[in-house]
């Protein structure tokens, strides 16, 4: 069953929502920068930060944050990827194809 735009579009903003959420509280970002584009039909939402990075010890930790984004990636059909830079920032690329 197809996700219709609308779907996708919400799922899309959660996941921004809650990478945006993650950087100002756990990661004390003070600048935040979010994107989205479109390139030979794969679409990508990116959200970076400069906050304090993400350990890889809290992928399995006790929070629904990540596993929300993930569930609501793959809802999509998207890839969900977390990049991080310790000790300063984070990014969060959610890439999906994009097209009729």
């Amino acid at each position: 069953m197809a996700v219709d735009d609308h779907a996708k579009a919400t799922h899309l903003y959660r996941i921004a929502q809650e990478a945006i959420g993650n950087a100002i509280k756990h990661g004390k970002a003070d600048r935040i920068t979010i994107s989205l584009g479109v390139d030979e039909g794969m679409a990508t939402l990116r959200i970076v930060d400069n906050g304090g990075g993400f350990p890889a010890s809290a992928e399995g930790g006790p929070g629904m944050g990540l596993r929300s984004m993930r569930y609501r990636a793959g809802t999509i059909g998207a890839a969900l990827e977390i990049e991080t830079a310790l000790p300063r920032g984070t990014t969060v690329i959610c890439s999906f194809a994009h097209g009729h």
